[in-house]
C-alpha cells in the first residue's frame, strides 16, 4: 500500500515536473517520431490529452482507480500474477500523472 501511494503522491508529480516527454519522444525512431506528431498535430492526440488532462477529469480517475482496486476480487487477481500487479501500479501511475499534470507543471523557459 505505500508503495502504491508513493507512486501516486510523490513521483507522479516528480515525473511531471521533470518534463520527460521531449526527451522520452526524441528516444523514438524517426519514422516512429514523425507518426507521434502528426497524431499530435492532425490526429487530435493533443485535444485528447488536453481533455483528459482536464482537473476534474484527472481527480475522477484518481479517485476512482484507488476505489476500484480496493474491490477484493480485482486485488486478488492483481496478486495473482506479476504482470496483473505491474499493471495495477501502471493503473495507479496513468491517472496520478493527469491529476498532477496541470497542479505541478511549471512554464518552460520564455513561456509565461
Amino acid at each position: 500500500m505505500t508503495q502504491h501511494l508513493l507512486l501516486m503522491l510523490i513521483a507522479a508529480p516528480l515525473i511531471v515536473w521533470a518534463r520527460p516527454t521531449p526527451y522520452l519522444v526524441w528516444c523514438l525512431p524517426m519514422p516512429l517520431r514523425k507518426g507521434l506528431g502528426y497524431l499530435w498535430n492532425r490526429g487530435g492526440l493533443s485535444t485528447v490529452v488536453h481533455l483528459f488532462g482536464a482537473p476534474a477529469v484527472g481527480w475522477v480517475g484518481f479517485c476512482g482507480t484507488v476505489i476500484l482496486w480496493h474491490i477484493p476480487a480485482l486485488y486478488r487477481w492483481a496478486m495473482g500474477d506479476e504482470m496483473r500487479h505491474v499493471l495495477m501500479h501502471l493503473s495507479f501511475l496513468g491517472p496520478a500523472l493527469l491529476c498532477s499534470g496541470r497542479r505541478c507543471s511549471r512554464p518552460l523557459a520564455g513561456e509565461t
